[in-house]
């Protein structure tokens, strides 16, 4: 029996889900970059070097007989696997392994599965739903929440796709505006981080925002998912955060960020948000697409920005607070159609450094789809790069860096127009 898709994705949540991997940061995410590239890209072989690099920071010249950090975790990583199987992954159909000599996950079908002990198992809901608690947030029926995944796979799929074009640098020459020129002058990787549709669609459910660190430790999945929870709404939760998906709006901005003819022979690598490797953020050149909402790798950015993308829970609205107002400008700034306006939307456009200053970042955030689609088309456009220009103090050489908020006016995919409500310049 082979392994469908879905399956590994399921089974690689379960582990990182479980006792053995909560706390071990380290492991966890080497096993989330090996598993992620070998289901993206099951031809592709992983190399010890690349991991130094992409996993524990190492720079990309480092040498590998001197410094066998990879080989240390990766063989905790293996027992860690193994005992994982002998204990909550018993009931497992398949078992996921790294066989020795390589880097490459293999999963292998079990020939009977085994009885789970029933206080490991992370298991889907009881054939019989438990009362909903008075109070308690209704979710959409079943068969709506997979409607919708099924919908955001087909994204998926594009996506992968398009990973593996941009690594063969399967760009066309277009005309591009100086900003892009520049912020792909530097001969060094860059990442394009794209949003997490389930993330967001999961802060709907539990009525709180998802910060950061908890992201990255994976903890806001443990009480949400916890015995004590209703079941039906515990079913959804675990069905929901064993999947991966973004939005149309990040597929249309990738689409017209990775048709620039700058990234022509430039190494460019597409990430999930929820697949990341923190440590690239000190030395790579960045683009994050989406708002913190659905994206929560706009966090690591926000210290030096002045306007912050934010929902208001009460209105079911999307916001831009301004936290440093100008002469006259105000504190806040909303859509009167809210989200549900077809046409207008708020969009974040900021350039910026890194928080250690060694390489450029881009942050491409909207109030709702519309307002990240509009965020994309208004910066990579040379027709539109002037109005932003305009707006900037005269500078020769190195455009400075800065922060854009705008108000856009969509039909579809497509910006009609914009106009800038304000820019500040990044200090």
């Amino acid at each position: 029996m082979e392994p469908r898709a879905g399956d590994r994705r399921e089974l690689l949540a379960r582990i990182l889900a479980g006792r053995l991997f909560r706390r071990a940061s380290r492991q966890r995410e080497l096993l989330e970059y090996l598993c992620c590239k070998a289901f993206a890209l099951p031809a592709s072989e992983v190399h010890e070097q690349e991991l130094g690099v992409a996993i524990f920071g190492r720079s990309p010249d480092y040498d590998t007989s001197q410094d066998n950090i990879v080989r240390v975790h990766v063989s905790e990583l293996r027992k860690k696997l193994e005992e994982y199987f002998k204990t909550e992954g018993l009931a497992e159909p398949f078992t996921l392994e790294i066989p020795r000599g390589g880097y490459t996950p293999v999963l292998k079908a079990r020939p009977e599965p085994a009885s789970a002990p029933e206080h490991t198992t992370i298991a889907m809901a009881p054939s019989v739903a438990d009362p909903v608690p008075a109070g308690t947030r209704t979710l959409l029926p079943n068969r709506w929440l997979l409607v919708a995944l099924a919908a955001l796979s087909v994204l998926s799929l594009y996506l992968a796709a398009r990973n593996v074009q941009l690594r063969r640098g399967a760009s066309p020459a277009v005309a591009t505006s100086p900003l892009w020129r520049q912020f792909f002058a530097a001969n060094r990787e860059t990442d394009l981080i794209l949003a997490d549709s389930c993330i967001s669609l999961f802060t709907d459910i539990v009525d709180r925002p998802v910060t950061l660190q908890e992201y990255l430790d994976r903890s806001y999945m443990l009480g949400a998912t916890a015995p004590e929870q209703n079941a039906e709404r515990r079913r959804d939760l675990e069905l929901l955060l064993t999947r991966r998906y973004t939005s149309m709006a990040d597929v249309l901005t990738v689409q017209r960020i990775t048709s620039l003819g700058a990234l022509d022979r430039k190494a460019v690598s597409l990430y999930f948000a929820r697949d990341y490797p923190s440590q690239r953020l000190r030395s790579m050149g960045t683009i994050v697409v989406g708002s913190k909402r659905s994206n929560p790798w706009v966090e690591a950015f926000e210290p030096r920005m002045t306007f912050r993308m934010d929902y208001d829970p009460a209105t079911q609205s999307n916001l831009v607070r301004n936290l440093r107002p100008a002469s006259g400008e105000p504190a806040s700034y909303s859509i009167p159609g809210g989200i549900n306006d077809p046409r207008e939307s708020l969009a974040i456009i900021a350039y910026l450094p890194n928080a250690q200053g060694t390489a450029d970042a881009v942050i491409l955030s909207g109030t709702g789809a519309q307002g990240t689609t509009a965020a994309g088309e208004a910066f990579v456009s040379p027709v539109q790069w002037p109005k932003l220009q305009r707006a900037l103090p005269h500078f020769s050489g190195r455009i400075p860096y800065f922060e854009a908020l705008l108000k856009t006016d969509a039909v579809g995919a497509t910006v009609q127009s914009f106009e800038l409500i304000s820019l500040h310049l990044v200090q």
